[in-house]
């Protein structure tokens, strides 16, 4: 069972480094309203279940690093 931070970096790790921009990107992306990762692009890498964990993870944490007050040119 994946819980926590450490839960989620364990399942990052299981991104190939090659896909690590571009997954992070779309992150970035679902947060300033354009569009998501989508499950079928990384369906090989991780479950359903581990996939909504590190979507919803990774989106709150570069929410909280960011911050939710940054523009969308920025």
């Amino acid at each position: 069972c994946y819980s926590g931070t450490a839960g989620m970096l364990e399942l990052l790790e299981k991104l190939p480094v090659s896909q690590s921009p571009q997954f992070f990107h779309k992150i970035v992306d679902g947060i300033c309203g354009h569009a998501h990762p989508r499950f079928q692009d990384y369906g090989t890498v991780w479950t359903l279940a581990e996939w909504l964990g590190v979507l919803d993870e990774t989106t709150h944490f570069l929410e909280a690093v960011v911050g939710k007050n940054v523009s969308e040119e920025e």
